[in-house]
């Protein structure tokens, strides 16, 4: 089988990997247009027509969005993602999430600037609060895991899948709004997924801290500016942003929303960086590469849901 490897992950492939893959008579190739399996990120419509014989993309990453979906269906070619980095991710989130409640960027900007803001330093802890998970894929199920020392109730939309003991599962994503204090979005970018939110919803989110670490398109960055502006959310962090997302786009891209964030206290930025542990940058790498493993050695391997696109 002749195996591309996307330039920047080339010499990021797992040594050990390619010598099995090499000793079983398996052939890496620099041409993409003869490969018969692909690990990489970037491809698009116009490339998959020119790759005549392509069967299988391995990605070293969550999210399938960026994938030509439909041409890959239409042709039977199967894509596999990665989600190695979903701890990692879950622990940024959960990062995200104390920082804000806690206060942590306003009062360490203020106390820079001199003010000790005598008797209005308080802040929300976690404990015994209500967290709703909006997502509860690979990210949102170890997000759930961090909250355990601090007594929380984690609550769910039921998708008819099995859930952690001690999960609370009700029937509509409105239902975790109303319930929740704590509200997480973790969800990839699809058609059903931009348009979950309705604005009974975002009503019901007076009073609550959200935190979003799928994809910026899931919320209106719009209405949460607007529910921040009337004082009407606790507070919002997040790591995804409409500004710019991909590694490119974000070389010019000077404000993170058309909507101006930063001017709010209770508002905490991260720069779509939640998969950059140091150290684990090649995780997501070795996670694709034994998977593209298995499925050269003839084993079965996770695809993504095309149609669906997760």
């Amino acid at each position: 089988m002749k195996i591309f490897i996307e330039g920047k992950y080339r010499n990021r492939f797992p040594y050990d990997i390619k010598s099995q893959l090499t000793s079983k008579g398996h052939v890496f190739t620099r041409d993409a247009s003869e490969c018969e399996v692909m690990l990489g990120t970037k491809l698009t419509a116009n490339m998959l027509s020119e790759m005549k014989t392509l069967k299988a993309v391995f990605a070293p990453k969550t999210g399938a969005d960026k994938f030509p979906l439909e041409a890959l269906d239409a042709r039977g070619i199967g894509l596999v993602c990665s989600h190695a980095s979903a701890p990692y991710v879950a622990e940024h989130a959960f990062a995200l999430t104390i920082a804000l409640m806690h206060r942590v960027a306003e009062l360490h900007n203020r106390l820079s600037d001199g003010d000790w803001c005598a008797g209005a330093s308080s802040w929300d802890s976690l404990r015994d609060k209500a967290v709703g998970i909006i997502g509860f894929g690979s990210v949102g199920r170890e997000y759930a895991k961090l909250f355990a020392p601090f007594a929380c109730r984690i609550i769910v939309q039921d998708r008819g899948k099995a859930l952690p003991k001690g999960v609370e599962k009700v029937e509509t994503v409105t239902d975790v709004i109303d319930k929740s204090q704590i509200i997480l979005f973790a969800l990839p970018k699809t058609a059903d997924s931009i348009s979950v939110l309705t604005d009974r919803d975002y009503d019901a989110m007076k009073g609550k801290f959200i935190i979003n670490v799928g994809r910026a398109e899931t919320v209106s960055e719009k209405k949460l500016y607007l529910l921040l502006e009337s004082g009407h959310l606790a507070g919002y962090a997040s790591d995804v942003w409409t500004g710019a997302q991909g590694r490119e786009e974000k070389k010019n891209a000077c404000k993170a929303s058309h909507y101006p964030f930063e001017r709010f206290a209770n508002v905490v930025m991260s720069p779509h960086c939640a998969i950059h542990a140091k150290g684990k940058e090649d995780v997501a790498i070795s996670d694709a590469a034994l998977s593209l493993l298995k499925y050269c050695t003839g084993e079965s391997v996770r695809y993504i849901d095309l149609k669906r696109g997760y």
